[in-house]
């Protein structure tokens, strides 16, 4: 597409109209060929050339040539990328994920060197869209005594001054020199031309207000953390309060349950003891039933004994 933009840019400029445009064409080559020649692009004005000698060849040749169209209007659009500024520079890129080109007036700047080219940095160009730095985390503070100055300790060390200088020092002659205070005398008395008395006070100042800051950062994140732990505590409460607000009524409900199952039961136990009267009752009747028996058939022998003793038939 770089040789449909170029030639529509020139088109616009030279006034070609679309039905003359395989005519003028070769004006608008000819033209360009005067101007690379006149900035000294060899290697341009060799291919407007090359193009020219295309238009005037015969129409074999022609069709020969033209086979090749795209890749050769291509390497000329390249060239004249080189040559005339159309595109935008990188501040002026387009935020948006398509590629755009914006329309400039062409402005004629000289080409970089090798030498240039070599000692410019090679850090990779970040858009002002895309420069999101990773968030640093929060230092955890511990909690025990001897862990917070060994923190306090640390944003100390960490800090390059004359004074942690003067102690790396000193550091180096802990094996000679036990006594710290002696030590740090010996070292000063020794290299006092390297840390000027001026240079460590500024230098101390400097990590008494480290520490003040770290002491008041320190004291925003724990209460910080307090917070956050006292807002969960809380919220754990209170969903011991909701769970066991819901046990008291179930509680409540197993009572009155347990109450009524209680009235049941002692109705059940009440029929029941009524059932086991009647059930005696019954089988006192079935006593009497068999004694009714009994009678009757005492009473049936004797009749048999009486009638054989009278001789009856």
């Amino acid at each position: 597409m770089l040789d449909s933009f170029f030639f529509s840019q020139l088109q616009s400029s030279f006034q070609i109209s679309s039905h003359n445009y395989f005519t003028c064409e070769s004006c608008v080559w000819k033209c360009l060929n005067d101007v690379c020649r006149l900035l000294s692009k060899k290697s341009f004005s060799n291919r407007c050339n090359h193009f020219l000698r295309i238009r005037d060849s015969d129409n074999r040749n022609r069709r020969n040539a033209l086979h090749q169209r795209s890749s050769f209007n291509y390497q000329c659009g390249l060239t004249m990328k080189k040559v005339l500024n159309f595109f935008s520079r990188p501040e002026e890129e387009i935020k948006t994920a398509r590629t755009t080109y914006v329309s400039r007036e062409p402005t004629l700047a000289p080409h970089p060197t090798t030498a240039a080219r070599n000692s410019a940095p090679s850090a990779r160009q970040v858009p002002p869209h895309d420069k999101t730095a990773p968030v640093p985390k929060a230092e955890q503070i511990p909690t025990d005594y001897a862990g917070i100055v060994e923190f306090f300790q640390r944003k100390v060390r960490d800090r390059k001054s004359p004074y942690n200088g003067l102690v790396k020092a000193a550091d180096g002659l802990k094996e000679f020199i036990p006594d710290e205070t002696s030590r740090l005398k010996a070292v000063l008395a020794i290299c006092g031309d390297k840390w000027p008395l001026d240079a460590l006070s500024l230098a101390i100042s400097t990590h008494i207000s480290d520490i003040d800051l770290a002491r008041m950062r320190a004291r925003e994140d724990m209460r910080s953390q307090v917070s956050e732990r006292s807002a969960g505590l809380r919220k754990q409460a209170g969903d011991l309060k909701t769970q066991n607000e819901k046990i008291e009524i179930e509680i409540r409900s197993l009572h009155d349950n347990i109450r009524k199952l209680e009235a049941t039961l002692s109705s059940n136990k009440s029929e029941l003891a009524s059932l086991d009267e009647q059930i005696q009752l019954a089988e006192a009747n079935a006593n009497s039933a068999s004694f009714v028996d009994q009678a009757a058939e005492n009473l049936k022998n004797d009749l048999l004994a009486k009638k054989v003793i009278l001789g009856l038939p």
